[in-house]
Parts: structure tokens; sequence; C-alpha cells
């Protein structure tokens, strides 16, 4: 479900030419879902210390993003 997610999003991104990169957050605990957006094409911009605030608990955060239609 979530590649198909994704596989929207990138079409409907095809057809906004203006659109270079998109952007992700996600809690540096989820090792599932960064392998998950690397595996497609997603790379680490960013790591945010304390970027999360769960529960009484702070946890980093990655910034993670994906360059098309030909940005940089």
């Amino acid at each position: 479900m979530a590649r198909r997610l994704l596989q929207e999003l990138y079409n409907f991104i095809a057809s906004k030419s203006r659109i270079k990169v998109v952007t992700l957050h996600v809690v540096g605990y989820n090792k599932r879902a960064i392998a998950f957006y690397k595996k497609n094409g997603y790379i680490l911009l960013e790591s945010i210390e304390d970027h999360y605030h769960i529960m009484g608990k702070e946890y980093g955060g990655l910034k993670l993003g994906l360059f098309v239609n030909g940005g940089q």
C-alpha cells in the first residue's frame, strides 16, 4: 500500500515541473520506514537531534529527500 501511495505521489509530481525535491521527516528509531524510503530513492539530507517529543522522551529525526524533475 505504501509503495502505491508513493507511486501516486510521483505521478502527480511528474506533472508539476516546478517541484524539484520532495522532503519528509522520520523519527530516527523507525528503521523500517527509513529502509523503505531509501529503497525508494530518498537520501539523507539532515539529522536533527531531539526533533520529536513522544510520551515525555526526545528522539532524533531524519530529514530525507528525493530530487525530482532535474532537481539537485
